[in-house]
């Protein structure tokens, strides 16, 4: 078979221009990871939507455009993403993969498996159209290349491994062999082929065959490095305990590497704005609503507002207007970039707030442009006559329609977005769009697990001071948090998320979304409204405190009454 015929224009996915070298990693977490913490200037490609998993990352290392990409499992599918990377210019692939083992042990972890062989990739080179006398014959990286990296690796103190990798058509099978009833013939088809070479380290690597046979065909040049992983059979989380932590603080050590050898191959690349994904800053922020709209934003003044966690967040005054700018960034803004965070996240962000505009307008800010797909942006109105809500109980001031306006909002998406209300079609529906959100895993962390065993997030670790009894229920509680699908939850509901003055109550943020256990976001609120009890108790000496402390027990009490009252009616009437 001979090189791919048809040219970037003919591309499914792929739609611009690679830069010449790259790495590509069936883990898309690791390609993110890579991408945020070795190259500068990194953008995410956008142009495309596909339901297709295919991240890729460009940036800078040593001043050379490279990228990262993470592309589907199995050889089918990395075939067909190493074939769209081809076609869009790449000339060298590095596939950084794991040879996944629970038996590895953290001093095998600082050893690399360079392989450059792989064999029995039989289906593939079936459905690609080659003689029947070629399926399955071995595949080789480029000796050059392999030989570099060998040296490389040893240079920076890491213990090299060669191997060669053995394509299985159903590795799930082998290692789940209670699952798949031809479990034994594919035991057998490995023994054969580790007989053929006794010599080298023998890994199962389905990726690894793709790449080489693409290379082959396509014309560019390419290895693969693999990493041990103590991957832990039945285990959801690959990256486990301190092994699995070493193996995080392994992957930049293994990628620069990588990268030095492969960024002296770089060609000249150019980026197109259109189809990137932007950090904003208060120098480009105009130029990005230039490209939404017609307006003059000559004179708007643009001042970076955001004080929470997640996300950037900027004010555009403007002579007869103003507006807010949010957008997500790729890490926890509040540790820094070493703590990476899919922003994507801001799709769950925009689906909640447009649902319950839906259904709460009053307490919902107008939303004036959302995208979810590029640039990761809500523009949105400007609450400049409210303040958080924090910051007024901090300061001691009382909100008299509090409690009346979010018992009634609570009630109103506990109730319409549960079975009580919706059919089974509609339901479900949500589930699809919201449980997949990875924030989870934060609240997960933060609230249900760390804050009760020691932990380096904790300010004091005591976890002695929590009984038997305590830790069931909060067992209890995380199960539920972790299976419950009942109703669409804001799922960081605090005064932190709140904009208010006297008269108004507005929900912001919504990140967090999810499908969860009914009463989460009123419990959640209501915790948050006792720590800001206990804070004012803790000023006891304030007179605004005992005030204010007295205003929160009467108001906890007025929203549980309400959120009652107000249910009740939801039901009676639907």
């Amino acid at each position: 078979m001979g090189k791919t015929k048809y040219s970037l224009t003919e591309n499914l996915i792929i739609k611009s221009n690679m830069p010449s070298v790259g790495i590509v990693s069936s883990n898309p977490k690791r390609a993110e990871r890579i991408a945020y913490s070795c190259l500068q200037d990194v953008i995410l490609l956008t142009e495309y939507q596909s339901a297709w998993a295919l991240d890729i990352y460009i940036g800078k290392y040593k001043d050379k455009f490279v990228f990262v990409a993470g592309v589907a499992l199995g050889a089918s599918g990395a075939s067909f993403a190493i074939q769209q990377l081809a076609s869009a210019g790449a000339k060298v692939i590095i596939r950084y993969g794991s040879n996944d083992n629970p038996g590895i042990t953290k001093a095998d972890m600082a050893k690399v498996i360079l392989v450059d062989s792989a064999d029995n990739l039989v289906g593939l080179m079936h459905a690609n159209g080659e003689p029947e006398q070629d399926w399955g014959k071995t595949l080789y990286a480029d000796t050059e290349l392999v030989a570099q990296l060998n040296k490389e690796f040893k240079k920076s103190g890491l213990n090299v491994e060669m191997a060669i990798c053995h394509h299985v058509e159903d590795l799930v099978a082998y290692n789940y062999p209670v699952l798949h009833p031809n479990y034994k013939q594919i035991s057998n088809q490995l023994e054969k082929l580790y007989l053929n070479q006794a010599t080298k380290l023998h890994c199962r690597d389905m990726e690894t065959a793709a790449l080489f046979y693409r290379a082959k065909i396509d014309g560019f040049v390419a290895a693969t490095v693999l990493q041990n992983i103590p991957k832990i059979p039945g285990k959801n989380q690959v990256y486990y305990n301190e092994v699995g932590e070493t193996a995080r603080q392994m992957e930049p050590r293994i990628a620069k590497v990588i990268l030095d050898v492969i960024v002296p191959y770089s060609d000249e690349h150019e980026i197109s704005s259109k189809v990137a994904y932007v950090k904003l800053d208060e120098n480009n922020v105009k130029e990005h609503l230039g490209q939404i709209n017609d307006e003059d934003y000559s004179l708007a003044k643009i001042k970076e507002i955001g004080d929470g966690n997640l996300n950037q967040v900027f004010r555009v005054n403007m002579p007869d207007k103003s507006l807010i700018v949010k957008q997500s960034l790729p890490y926890l803004r509040c540790v820094g970039e070493e703590y990476l965070l899919d922003k994507i996240r801001i799709k769950y962000e925009i689906a909640y707030l447009k649902i319950a505009a839906n259904l709460c307008e009053n307490h919902i800010p107008r939303l004036y442009y959302t995208d979810d797909k590029k640039m990761m942006v809500i523009h949105m109105q400007d609450l400049n006559k409210h303040q958080l809500m924090r910051d007024g109980l901090i300061n001691g001031i009382k909100y008299p329609n509090f409690a009346q306006h979010i018992a009634k909002f609570l009630a109103t998406m506990m109730f319409k977005t549960s079975r009580n209300y919706l059919d089974l079609k509609c339901h479900v529906e949500l589930i699809k769009t919201f449980n997949d959100n990875t924030l989870r895993s934060l609240t997960e962390n933060f609230i249900f697990t760390f804050p009760y065993i020691e932990h380096e997030t904790n300010y004091k670790n005591l976890p002695h001071r929590f009984s038997f009894k305590f830790r069931n229920n909060m067992k209890f509680l995380l199960d539920l948090f972790a299976t419950s699908t009942e109703t669409l939850s804001h799922g960081d509901l605090h005064t932190g998320s709140i904009f208010i003055n006297e008269e108004e109550t507005y929900i912001i943020d919504g990140e967090f979304a999810f499908m969860g256990p009914a009463g989460f976001d009123l419990g959640l609120l209501i915790a948050n409204l006792i720590t800001a009890y206990i804070h004012h108790k803790n000023l006891s000496a304030n007179p605004k405190s005992k005030d204010i402390q007295s205003w929160l027990i009467t108001t906890i009490e007025e929203i549980i009454t309400n959120f009652a009252i107000e249910y009740k009616k939801l039901s009676i009437e639907n």
